[in-house]
């Protein structure tokens, strides 16, 4: 099976660099790159100044998908229907803004799947900003510690009911053969489901069982007792101790890939931060300063108090056309 993805991986990667010295004449690609987005594409990707790092994420997530054997490959048919796919690329940043990794994401177009034909349910619970904020309240009165951990490639795992079938995206595509799915796939309209379902009986076989009132938050009692919470593929990890933590984990990462276990840092956006033993404190301080640049008033005087509703507003045309208020 190596010897397979490491031959395949060698003509792939000699094809990648042949797109990346073709000619640029993607105007989307300029104004992509010198606005200092992420690429929308791959041949964008690979004509960047940061290509052999998105190179290097594609091959990443390849390898990823070939060893979790997502698909097998399978002649195409004309009774058919096929999916296609795409890349999706993200420059990750810590909580200072610095890259830290450039990761890229193969993903299903779903949005050619037909409800009650290609899928049925797509429903997966997602944790609200309240009940966040009730999981962290508990835990500090309690005196846990709270970690976070994430579970990479996290719908790679889900089981998928059905027969689907892919086109693979540059460079991986090949006339008249397609990829038939094994696993869900991001983008996929059932693929978080799929997860969710697979993560809930995972962590059931773990002793933790979802709370009444949301079935996002998963408790477990006992001589040991530990709660988590999940978002997706981001998990929190409450617990007296550090080694009722590890044992959580070890068992978990038998089934997944973990990774990331540290102290509660970025999650969902917000900041937080541990004052005492008691006390957590929540800021969007880096979300304030990208909405402020956006609206370009980086410039503005701030102001102590929220100014009075009785204030009349002008009806004029905008005063800066770059502003997009549209936006506000």
């Amino acid at each position: 099976m190596k010897s397979l993805i490491r031959r395949d991986f060698d003509k792939l990667e000699q094809k990648a660099r042949r797109l990346s010295e073709q000619p640029d004449s993607d105007a989307q690609m300029i104004r992509t790159m010198s606005s200092g987005g992420d690429p929308m594409n791959y041949a964008e990707a690979m004509r960047s100044p940061h290509r052999e790092y998105w190179r290097k994420a594609c091959s990443e997530e390849w390898r990823s998908l070939a060893q979790n054997r997502v698909f097998q490959k399978v002649k195409e048919r004309p009774d058919m229907k096929i999916v296609p796919s795409g890349w999706v690329f993200k420059t990750k940043k810590d909580d200072r803004g610095v890259v830290v990794r450039h990761k890229a994401r193969l993903v299903a177009r779903g949005y050619v799947q037909q409800h009650g034909v290609d899928y049925w349910e797509t429903y997966a619970p997602t944790v609200s900003a309240t009940t966040l904020r009730t999981f962290l309240a508990v835990c500090m009165l309690k005196g846990m510690m709270v970690n976070q951990a994430d579970v990479t490639t996290a719908f790679l795992y889900g089981d998928i009911d059905g027969e689907i079938y892919l086109r693979p995206p540059e460079p991986y595509y090949r006339r008249g053969c397609v990829w038939k799915l094994n696993k869900s796939l991001y983008g996929l309209k059932q693929s978080p489901r799929c997860w969710s379902q697979k993560l809930n009986q995972l962590l059931q076989e773990l002793g933790f069982y979802p709370t009444k009132s949301d079935r996002c938050p998963f408790v477990r009692k006992g001589a040991r007792p530990a709660y988590i919470l999940v978002y997706v593929n981001d998990l929190l990890i409450a617990a007296k101790d550090q080694s009722t933590t590890k044992e959580i984990l070890d068992r978990l990462s038998r089934q997944v890939k973990i990774k990331d276990l540290r102290p509660i840092g970025t999650f969902l956006g917000i900041n937080f931060s541990k004052v005492n033993q008691d006390i957590i404190k929540a800021s969007q301080a880096r979300y304030i300063e990208e909405l402020a640049m956006e609206f370009k008033v980086t410039d503005a005087n701030p102001l102590t108090k929220l100014p009075s509703l009785d204030v009349e507003l002008l009806d004029q045309e905008p005063v800066d056309e770059e502003v997009p208020y549209l936006a506000c």
